[in-house]
């Protein structure tokens, strides 16, 4: 992510950005992989930077300084990718293709598929990018119909529908939303009405053209040995995967995807790996100034994952022969700056007795969360086993 403090952050007295000092502590473990995806959730558009809290556009640097730390793939179906409008989706696309990185998830051409196919040592890997909304409640930017195929969307934008739109807004619609809120509560103990973002829209003609695409995609000629889903989905800084979100992916996960690595809670969940198929329901926030700079302060939140999927391809079948992980934490360097340090590495840094014991207790309490077990004590390690 790149907020309107980052931006600020990182420019310097010309004028020009320079963001590689967030990524350079994390460049030798990239380094080490075949393929780097990330997801970008940030407009590198033609026009004002970020300037409110959740208004995002980041200049070009930004995107060079992710492509130098050595990711291949940036997905861009996210909650942020219409921030700038139609143009600065289509100016981001540009942005990407100009300085040679791989991006899924929105479109300037019309296409299907509209994923991608990687040959990775040997095992092609096809990657698509869907994303739940595009945070038209806040940008009012909502899609004529003969512009949706320009975002990767599972349901429809959040309040697509005019008239229930300014129902939900109006003073009418807060007083509705409270009453039934509250009766609610009393009678089955949850809200009816929740937030905005957690809306669940129309989703069927969306979901349908999902399983075309991915059904196009496997058949494209190249012909993928694997697919990865690239979910932009769930809620905001909830302590647990929604149960909405499952029942998608497990659906997405029926439609022949192998793999569903999904992002967006702000907040590390629990992974979920079965014979055939790999899920994580949330890796947190690899670089953001929210936890370091900006509210929300929960610790917690200030660690992220580094997910590793490991394939192999025998008797013409690919399948995952490991899956590993890595915990960073984004640290403050300096006024609205941060970089991403592999947690292993501040460990075996910290000379200070409690501070160190502190650590190590969030190490535990990460890898317990994403393993979902419940271990006790572990050895600081570089990389775990999932």
């Amino acid at each position: 992510m790149c907020d309107r403090l980052t931006v600020a952050g990182y420019k310097k007295p010309d004028g020009t950005f320079d963001f590689s000092e967030m990524f350079d502590e994390c460049k030798d473990y990239f380094s080490q992989s075949d393929f780097v995806v990330g997801n970008l959730e940030t407009p590198v558009a033609n026009a004002g930077y970020s300037y409110k809290m959740y208004d995002f556009n980041a200049p070009v640097e930004f995107a060079e300084a992710v492509k130098n730390a050595g990711f291949d793939l940036v997905s861009t179906a996210n909650n942020h990718c219409l921030d700038r409008g139609v143009s600065g989706l289509e100016d981001t696309i540009k942005a990407l293709e100009s300085i040679g990185l791989k991006h899924t998830g929105t479109n300037s051409v019309k296409k299907l598929p509209t994923g991608i196919i990687g040959n990775i040592g040997g095992i092609k890997v096809g990657f698509l990018s869907y994303t739940y909304g595009t945070n038209a409640f806040l940008n009012k930017v909502y899609l004529k119909n003969n512009e949706k195929w320009k975002v990767n969307l599972f349901q429809e934008q959040e309040l697509h529908n005019p008239l229930y739109r300014r129902f939900y807004k109006s003073r009418f619609g807060e007083k509705f939303k409270s009453i039934t809120n509250r009766l609610f509560s009393r009678l089955v103990g949850k809200k009816w009405f929740g937030p905005v973002w957690e809306r669940t829209e129309n989703s069927f003609r969306l979901m349908r053209g999902m399983k075309k695409d991915i059904r196009a995609l496997k058949a494209a000629d190249e012909k993928p040995d694997y697919v990865v889903m690239l979910l932009h989905g769930g809620g905001q800084y909830n302590p647990e995967p929604m149960k909405r979100l499952k029942k998608i992916m497990a659906k997405i996960a029926g439609m022949g995807v192998d793999a569903i690595i999904t992002n967006h809670e702000h907040m590390i969940h629990d992974a979920v790996m079965s014979s055939d198929k790999v899920m994580t329901y949330s890796l947190g926030d690899f670089v953001s100034t929210s936890r370091v700079h900006r509210p929300p302060y929960d610790e917690m939140g200030q660690y992220s994952v580094l997910f590793n999927l490991h394939l192999a391809k025998n008797n013409g079948v690919v399948k995952p022969f490991e899956t590993t992980f890595s915990i960073v934490r984004k640290i403050s360097n300096g006024e609205n700056r941060v970089k991403v340090v592999p947690l292993f590495d501040l460990i075996n840094k910290c000379a200070v007795a409690d501070e160190r014991a502190r650590i190590l207790n969030d190490n535990l309490k990460i890898y317990n969360l994403f393993r979902n077990s419940n271990e006790t004590d572990i050895k600081s390690q570089k990389e775990y086993k999932l």
